[in-house]
């Protein structure tokens, strides 16, 4: 008798991006693996986008621009299968890639995702380089993914259903891969790694999901950065010591990269969070130096920082 595939389930959202969702869409319906849906989550875009060529794909339009947590976590109410993947509009993949990504999630049951390597390309398709770390395969998401950096894009994993069906991406539009990823690891941190590059980034042109202008990305990322400090101090993630040093060096760099007062306030009392007594002493003393004195103060702290937990940049 032959054995019934897992449904997989494919939510793609998109804002402004026509030709790139059809590319994305035909690598997804060209799969050697055949069971399949598929959620196109139209964020709101200038002109309608409509797709009667396969049943397996269903439209659902925003009202409103959301962003792509949002529009993903509205696929994630519609979606009914086994594994669930979230594929970016201007992302797509070779054609065995949901063949060998299932097969690997169910030979790993333990296993919340698995992910695989992958290239960075044009609007042409033309290959520019590797896309993350192809050196090393992970087989957990936390504390890695805050000291050597996220080793999978979003569009490069499979996660299955029950180890996501409580989590929802939030409202952030940058970071938002992040803190996903960290909530799904609190509650299942065991992860594949896949050598192959079965997925293709695409990182020309200005299109983007969001609306947001670049003023408003850092204060996007620190919100999620806010998320994810909060969901790691409530979790046994707080008592590690790698932990520690990543979120101080992530708090420390995006203050440098800050200009918003707010901003600044935000991730400084943060920082404190993940300090003992005599750090936020020192802490307080940094912060009340002038300020081309404090940047030099946190500029050496970062190195110092990144040279304990070997990161490259966050």
């Amino acid at each position: 008798m032959t054995q019934v595939q897992p449904l997989v389930s494919i939510i793609i959202p998109t804002y402004n991006r026509p030709k790139k969702l059809q590319r994305c869409l035909q690598t997804v319906l060209e799969q050697t693996y055949f069971h399949l849906e598929v959620f196109v989550i139209d964020d709101a875009s200038s002109k309608v986008f409509e797709y009667k060529k396969d049943a397996r794909v269903r439209v659902i339009r925003n009202d409103e621009n959301l962003g792509p947590g949002p529009s993903r976590n509205i696929g994630l109410e519609h979606a009914q299968g086994a594994f669930i993947a979230f594929l970016d509009s201007d992302d797509y993949w070779e054609t065995n890639f949901l063949e060998i990504t299932v097969a690997a999630l169910i030979q790993n049951p333990s296993a919340a995702m698995v992910y695989t390597n992958g290239y960075e390309v044009d609007n042409c398709g033309e290959i520019l380089g590797n896309r993350r770390n192809t050196r090393k395969q992970l087989d957990a998401i936390l504390p890695e993914i805050l000291s050597l950096n996220r080793h999978w894009g979003t569009s490069g994993c499979l996660w299955r259903k029950t180890d996501i069906q409580n989590i929802r991406w939030i409202a952030s539009r940058r970071w938002e891969d992040y803190a996903f990823d960290i909530d799904a690891a609190l509650h299942n941190n065991t992860i594949v790694g896949i050598k192959e590059s079965l997925v293709y980034y695409d990182i020309s042109g200005k299109d983007k999901l969001s609306k947001n202008t670049s003023a408003d990305l850092m204060t996007q990322k620190i919100i999620s950065i806010q998320h994810i400090s909060d969901a790691l101090l409530a979790s046994k993630w707080r008592r590690s010591s790698k932990t520690k040093k990543a979120m101080h060096y992530i708090l420390i760099l995006n203050y440098l990269a800050s200009t918003h007062n707010e901003n600044r306030q935000l991730l400084c009392k943060n920082f404190m969070r993940w300090n003992g007594v005599l750090g936020n002493v020192l802490w307080k003393l940094v912060l009340k130096l002038p300020e081309p004195q404090r940047l030099d103060v946190l500029e050496f702290l970062s190195r110092v920082y990144r040279k304990q937990i070997r990161v490259g940049r966050c």
